[in-house]
């Protein structure tokens, strides 16, 4: 059983993959500036960890969260923009979750 958020992604990935979606992880982290050390965050809060399309040409985005932890608002409200727009966007804590969307 995957104990870590990116096993858990890298598992989600590797299901939709062998369904054969096209899938994009997104990294949606900022940058640490070593000269100041600041951090710089990224310039588009929210963005789901998982992007890609099924082979029936529909976008999907999937937000992973380990159990017990919940979307970030910014990450709530991408994923709302998303199936506003007839895609799947959903929050995944496991491959099951993925199976249940039509993933």
């Amino acid at each position: 059983m995957p104990r870590k958020e990116a096993d858990v992604k890298r598992a989600i990935a590797q299901y939709l993959r062998c369904r054969g979606c096209l899938v994009i992880p997104y990294r949606n982290v900022g940058i640490f500036k070593r000269d100041t050390g600041k951090y710089i965050p990224s310039q588009q809060l929210g963005i789901s960890d998982l992007l890609g399309l099924t082979r029936e040409g529909r976008f999907f985005a999937v937000e992973v969260k380990m159990p017990g932890n919940k979307p970030t608002i910014f990450q709530e409200k991408f994923l709302e923009t998303v199936r506003s727009f007839g895609c799947i966007g959903i929050v995944a804590y496991s491959i099951e979750d993925c199976m249940k969307a039509g993933l």
